[in-house]
This record gives C-alpha cells, sequence and structure tokens, in this order.
C-alpha cells in the first residue's frame, strides 16, 4: 500500500504518504487522519484503524480510538485528561491499556 486513500472536506479522494500525518483518530464511523498544522483528512469509508494497522505496522495505538503515525517522544500525565502521548505537533491520549508501551517507546526516543 503506497499511500492512504483520503479526501479534505468535501474534496476529491487523493492518495497521501503515511509520513503527511501525525496521527489517527476513529470518530464515530469514520477514520479522521491528522497532518502537522492540524488539518483533517476523511479517510476511504472502507478504513478501519485495524486495517491501517495491519497495513502500516509502525502505526503505535495509543488509545482504542488512536493510532500515532509519529515517534512518541514523552508522556504526560494532565489533571482531568489523564496519560497524553506527546510528540512531533500532536498530543494524544493514551488508556491504561497501552500505557506501558507506550512509556517504553518514549524512552527509546
Amino acid at each position: 500500500m503506497d499511500g492512504i486513500t483520503c479526501t479534505r472536506g468535501r474534496g476529491k479522494p487523493q492518495q497521501l504518504p503515511l509520513s503527511a500525518f501525525c496521527y489517527f483518530k476513529a470518530d464515530s464511523k469514520y477514520v479522521v487522519g491528522f497532518d502537522d498544522g492540524g488539518q483533517e483528512y476523511l479517510m476511504s469509508h472502507l478504513t478501519t484503524l485495524k486495517a491501517l494497522k495491519d497495513a502500516h505496522p509502525g502505526l503505535v495505538a495509543t488509545h482504542r480510538s488512536y493510532l500515532a503515525a509519529r515517534p512518541i517522544t514523552s508522556v504526560e500525565r494532565v489533571k482531568g485528561a489523564g496519560l497524553l502521548a506527546t510528540g512531533d505537533n500532536f498530543q494524544i491520549p493514551i488508556s491504561r491499556r497501552y500505557a506501558p508501551t507506550i512509556r517504553a517507546l518514549a524512552r527509546q526516543n
């Protein structure tokens, strides 16, 4: 799989490389990808987080609804928000289930 099929707003479907995304979020019945500027890209209607993870093993699950596409550099505890994974231009939640793995990855980076 060379690129990821997505659309921005009501635009035409386009193929973007995985490197264009910081993270992916499952939102209701859709998967949304976010780039460096926070721009949202709606994935193809057949895309699931599991399908993305299977096609791109470098993606890291931080929560049942989130996949990080960039290296995680730190883990922070934020009052009221729990644990957050921080990377290059993004901050996403970490569930307790994934916390040990994410902390280990952050120490490596």
